[in-house]
């Protein structure tokens, strides 16, 4: 499985849902990640996706070994441009694993073509649910109530 992130999974941990990435990159040996640290397959420059990092993104799609990989989960926010581009690649390489997205909170506008789903509220899941009644919703309970 390969992880795609919005940002570097490295220092300043300041962000929950960074923190939380990070920590399932440290618990599981089989994940792989485009970022910066252990397991890395790709580095960004900097804390923050910014546009060169979304070409070094991009390029790996390209011309990286994605069909290794089973599974490859996005993590953030999506936009028309960085979803539909992604997927747009993927389809052309034939990649015939699944495609996850990862949502930390539900996005104004959707632009979901997954069929599976990770969120950490009732909320996201409810809303994901009205527009895709077949999405495959897996929840993180963050144990608030």
């Amino acid at each position: 499985m390969i992880l795609f992130t919005s940002r570097p999974l490295l220092p300043p941990w300041d962000e929950g849902t960074k923190n939380m990435l990070s920590e399932i990159v440290k618990t599981n040996e089989n994940l792989r990640y485009f970022g910066g640290g252990k397991n890395s397959i790709g580095v960004y420059r900097g804390n923050k996706i910014g546009f060169l990092n979304k070409i070094r993104l991009l390029g790996f799609l390209l011309t990286g070994n994605t069909m290794d990989f089973s599974k490859i989960v996005f993590c953030y926010y999506p936009t028309f441009l960085n979803t539909i581009i992604p997927y747009f690649i993927l389809k052309i390489k034939r990649f015939e694993g699944e495609i996850i997205q990862f949502l930390p909170s539900f996005p104004n506008k959707m632009f979901l073509l997954s069929k599976k789903y990770i969120v950490i509220s009732e909320y996201t899941k409810k809303m994901i649910l009205s527009k895709n009644k077949n999405a495959k919703i897996y929840l993180i309970n963050p144990f608030v109530k």
